[in-house]
């Protein structure tokens, strides 16, 4: 079972649409044994596109 930020435990252990932030991830197996860990989720870095090449589109660029 698996448990974010101390919410209910659910049988995934996918947790998707998680922004940059700091997260608690629990773990509980069948025997009710539990352990943690903290993890970061840096944001993602900046995509910088540069281009020597213009098209024309309808005479404007």
């Amino acid at each position: 079972m698996y448990s974010l930020n101390g919410g209910s435990y659910g049988s995934s252990n996918v947790f998707s649409a998680l922004s940059a932030g700091t997260y608690t991830i629990s773990v509980k197996d069948a025997n009710n044994c539990a352990t943690s860990a903290t993890i970061s989720i840096n944001p993602p870095t900046a995509i910088v596109i540069n281009s020597a090449n213009k098209t024309l589109y309808n005479g404007s660029i």
